[in-house]
């Protein structure tokens, strides 16, 4: 006669189970359950999961399975059970946590500030994020790509590639986090945003820190000497040129609109290069106001050299007196 089986609950974990008759008189679904609840030297106590919520994300794991008396295992399989994470952990397949390599504050694009204001701008023009959960961004200047993974609080190391002989190395730093790089969707960095690049909604206090990030991400500033006709003759003078290029047009436009309206800068001039790509330049007068706008209070994320050819320009044409004195951070 075939037996039917009867619902067995287990006095540890509380798992409801089905077995046979003959199984119904064991009280545990298993040897581990059973050493969980009879041994007093592996039952997990209050005071333990308190300080394993309080040292696990952050501290050794090593130094606090030896300061709880149990092996490592045991107190990562106990963290997971109360769904505690370590800082830089990312879940794997199969629901179990791996411990990520580096760290990095997953969180950095969820709140806005100067710093995120001004990476954002940067990720926008020179960055790049991949469907797979990657982050990067690059410039031959290796300081401001350092400077860019400090303020991201990232362990992750930064990369030296030589492109071309007669080029300069080109530093590039490289993330892996999945829920960082969806933090940056609702901001308008998706992959392949080359071409459908769009203005994020950046805070009306924050636009010139975004807009330092992405001139110095895809901008370039410089002056030149100029003949223009007057009464008097033919006299030289300085002219400053500053641009941004973008393979949309849209984003560009949107750049210009916000410059028009909300800060008082005449429209630049959208045209297109050789390239296909878009580039809207601001001239002289605007040039000096589109650098009071970016760099009011630049902390230490911006770019020496671009920032040196606008104050080069206004020392040229006798107004010292509007360069904005560097702060050390």
């Amino acid at each position: 006669m075939r037996q039917v089986k009867v619902e067995r609950r287990c006095k540890n974990c509380g798992k409801v189970q089905w077995v046979y008759p003959s199984h119904a008189n064991r009280p545990y679904c298993s040897q581990a359950c059973y050493f969980t609840d009879t041994s007093p030297l592996r039952r997990w106590s209050v005071e333990e999961d308190a300080i394993i919520a309080a040292q696990y994300p952050d501290d050794d794991v090593a130094v606090l399975a030896s300061q709880l008396g149990r092996t490592i295992r045991a107190v990562h399989t106990r963290a997971e059970r109360l769904h505690i994470r370590r800082s830089g952990y990312l879940p794997s397949t199969g629901g179990v946590f791996r411990p990520a390599k580096y760290r990095i504050n997953e969180l950095f694009f969820d709140t806005w500030s100067p710093s995120m204001a001004y990476i954002l701008g940067f990720v926008a023009a020179d960055g790049m994020v991949t469907s797979d959960g990657r982050f990067s961004v690059c410039s031959v200047d290796s300081y401001i790509v350092e400077y860019i993974r400090d303020a991201m609080l990232s362990t992750h190391p930064i990369s030296i590639e030589q492109r071309k002989p007669h080029h300069k190395p080109l530093s590039k730093l490289t993330i892996h986090n999945p829920r960082l790089v969806q933090s940056l969707k609702p901001l308008n960095i998706v992959p392949r945003k080359t071409h459908i690049l769009q203005m994020p909604k950046v805070p009306h206090e924050l636009f010139g820190d975004f807009l330092r990030g992405y001139f110095d991400g895809d901008g370039y500033v410089f002056s030149r000497t100029v003949s223009m006709y007057t009464k008097a003759g033919w006299p030289k003078s300085k002219m400053c040129q500053t641009s941004f290029t973008c393979a949309s047009r849209r984003m560009l436009e949107s750049v210009s609109d916000r410059l028009s309206q909300n800060h008082d800068i005449r429209p630049g001039r959208l045209s297109q290069d050789g390239n296909g790509n878009w580039v809207l330049m601001y001239y002289s007068i605007t040039s000096t106001q589109i650098y009071q706008l970016m760099y009011a209070n630049p902390g230490r994320l911006y770019l020496l050299r671009k920032r040196q050819r606008f104050e080069d320009y206004l020392r040229a044409i006798g107004y010292p007196e509007r360069i904005i004195p560097a702060v050390d951070c």
